[in-house]
């Protein structure tokens, strides 16, 4: 009886159910995480997103920067536990990389916990670069050098996790193809926070009402996935999403709101955003599909609901706003000619979490700290 009063409330609306479970998992994270997460099972079966002729892709990769033990590792275990052929990377090479794409025969959802691990590995940028055709608008992994190669279609996404810390080291591979290619997510976690999380686990630790309750949701929420998937492979009475039927009124609001937060920075070197603008529609489809049985999909075709316009554009601006205080924060550094007087800023009460994070890891003032 619990679990079909629970599975109505799944039914009825499966963002809000999934991103409180999550939170319930992951105080302070995970509902912040899994708004963006909770969506990319769905954006990787769904069709592509029609566009004169070429398509855009409709899968939905997701670039986590957070501070150690901020909970990047469970957010990718939970992750692989829920997704479509998944497969966890951590110290690997271009070739294992590639006979991995093989095995799974180009149609997998990727994990990554710790990016540094990547860049620590030898062939690190020919790694990155396999990702960046595999993950991206291409859909297809393509590279060749004297020892292997691989031309391949594909139909993935990945879950790709960083540190503050390692911010500097990332900032090449961020300012390049890569980010572009990302939904870009801070987690900044304040002392507040820190202790609130700390006094949640210590009242979880031994309860096993509250355990197994999270259990049995995480398992309604598995068969919620899958039943999706069975849309796609034609095995549901639900017939299968071939297209989509857009909002012009909604269009229109989203583009204007891009122009306002890409007038100043989109140039040759920060990039046109235009994948960007691309997001808002990748996640439009995807809370629609995410909510296919309260949503019209007369003959194939999904019409996205009010709800699902508003939920895609929140969270572009998010993710797009988070790309531009990156480049924001480049821009200002370079104005700071003393580290007296960025500590100065970095004191500063009403400075926002992210970008104190930025500021920090992006210049050279910890090394100025440690004198």
């Amino acid at each position: 009886m619990i679990d079909q009063e629970l599975k109505k409330q799944l039914m009825e609306s499966p963002h809000k159910f999934i991103c409180d479970w999550m939170e319930e998992n992951l105080l302070h994270v995970g509902r912040r995480a899994f708004k963006i997460i909770s969506l990319m099972p769905c954006s990787m079966i769904i069709p592509s997103i029609p566009f004169n002729s070429s398509d855009i892709r409709s899968n939905i990769n997701v670039f986590i920067i957070g501070a150690p033990a901020s909970g990047k590792s469970t957010l990718t275990k939970v992750f692989d536990r829920l997704s479509y052929s998944p497969v966890s990377l951590k110290g690997t090479s271009a070739r294992k990389l590639i006979q991995e794409m093989n095995r799974m025969d180009g149609f997998f959802s990727l994990s990554i916990d710790d990016f540094s691990n990547i860049l620590d590995q030898p062939d690190g940028y020919e790694i990155i670069k396999i990702l960046e055709s595999a993950l991206g608008d291409e859909k297809r992994a393509s590279h060749q050098n004297m020892n292997y190669k691989i031309d391949l279609n594909t139909s993935a996404l990945g879950l790709i996790c960083g540190t503050w810390t390692d911010l500097k080291r990332y900032s090449n591979y961020l300012k390049g193809g890569f980010l572009s290619r990302t939904s870009l997510l801070f987690i900044s976690i304040n002392e507040k926070q820190r202790e609130e999380i700390a006094d949640f686990i210590n009242r979880g630790i031994g309860n096993r009402t509250s355990s197994e309750d999270s259990k049995i949701k995480e398992k309604l929420i598995k068969e919620f996935y899958n039943e999706l998937f069975d849309i796609q492979a034609k095995k549901n009475k639900i017939p299968q999403i071939t297209g989509y039927n857009f909002n012009n009124e909604y269009k229109g609001i989203a583009l204007n709101k891009w122009k306002i937060l890409t007038r100043e920075y989109a140039n040759d070197i920060n990039g046109d955003f235009k994948r960007e603008l691309q997001d808002f529609y990748r996640f439009v489809v995807s809370f629609a599909f995410l909510n296919i049985h309260n949503r019209d999909y007369k003959e194939g075709i999904l019409t996205p609901s009010k709800e699902d316009y508003e939920s895609a554009l929140n969270l572009m601006v998010e993710t797009l706003t988070n790309k531009i205080v990156l480049i924001k924060t480049r821009l200002f550094l370079r104005e700071i000619d003393s580290p007296s007087k960025l500590l100065e800023v970095l004191k500063n009460p009403n400075i926002k979490e992210d970008v104190r994070n930025i500021l920090l890891n992006l210049s050279s003032i910890k090394t100025y700290l440690k004198k």
